[in-house]
């Protein structure tokens, strides 16, 4: 079973992101880029718009990067792709005996991080045939009933480090190195970290953020693959209201009428120009 399938289906992963998936189209229509499935001809438009490209690999992506504003449903998608690669995707096959797969799902603060664990959870709540697959929760995770782990974790790849990952979700990516607590002192230090540990099972790398400072591993990689036809990352980038269309757009002018330059990263996709590091953190 594909990715979009389980968004479809009743018993999977609809009632979690609701009855009426129209707004949800976007979304499937970029999970069908990323995961090579075919695409439908009225989204190609949508799909040139928010890639800068007309051709993508059959087989899909191995690494994407979605840079999307807020309220565009990143948290909820970021979920929903942790809980299909942990159970659906069959990667348990991969595993040596005894070998156990992490998904971890990656987020730069701790408070950013119990969003997505509660979003995590209530998709094995609301979702019928996974209700039972949760054997164990603990407070960095969830252990599922075939052994794979999802590990959330904030701010930090320490503790997988080392183990085998089937499948990597990265919330929030652009934003890591910002926080003084942050034991990540930079996007580009965390993506090097998690690489290895993806090549076994040749994982997907999932990154999903608002864009921010023109910096790090996210800047270069956008800078790199968007419009480029050949470029190797799938890199997706637009607005907020291109991926929700149920976002009200008195939100989005009321934001650039209080600070344009702010709204322009958190509602319509937009690098921040004026931020950058003068000096870094630690000096």
């Amino acid at each position: 079973m594909n990715v979009i399938q389980a968004i479809k289906d009743q018993n999977l992963f609809r009632p979690f992101l609701g009855d009426d998936l129209a707004s949800w189209k976007p979304w499937m229509a970029a999970l069908r880029v990323v995961y090579g499935l075919p695409v439908f001809p009225n989204y190609r438009p949508l799909i040139q718009e928010c890639t800068g490209r007309t051709k993508h690999p059959q087989v899909g992506y191995d690494t994407a990067l979605f840079l999307t504003g807020r309220r565009s449903g990143k948290s909820r998608i970021s979920a929903v792709i942790a809980a299909y690669e942990s159970v659906l995707a069959g990667h348990e096959g991969k595993l040596a005996k005894g070998e156990r797969g992490y998904v971890p799902v990656i987020a730069p603060t701790k408070s950013q991080a119990r969003i997505v664990k509660e979003y995590v959870r209530a998709v094995f709540q609301e979702t019928p045939l996974l209700r039972n697959e949760i054997t164990r929760e603990t407070r960095d995770g969830f252990d599922l009933a075939n052994g794979v782990r999802i590990e959330i974790l904030a701010g930090d790849w320490r503790s997988i480090r080392g183990f085998t990952l089937i499948a990597c979700i990265i919330d929030e990516v652009c934003f890591f190195g910002l926080d003084a607590d942050s034991k990540v002192k930079s996007d580009s230090e965390l993506i090097r970290a998690i690489k290895p540990a993806l090549a076994t099972i040749e994982g997907k790398l999932i990154c999903i953020s608002s864009p921010y400072a023109m910096r790090g591993w996210s800047y270069q990689t956008w800078k790199k693959n968007f419009g480029n036809e050949l470029g190797t990352i799938l890199v997706w980038n637009c607005p907020s209201r291109t991926m929700n269309p149920t976002l009200d757009q008195k939100i989005v002018d009321q934001a650039l009428l209080e600070d344009y330059s702010a709204a322009q990263s958190e509602y319509l996709g937009k690098w921040g120009e004026d931020v950058g590091l003068f000096l870094p953190s630690e000096v």
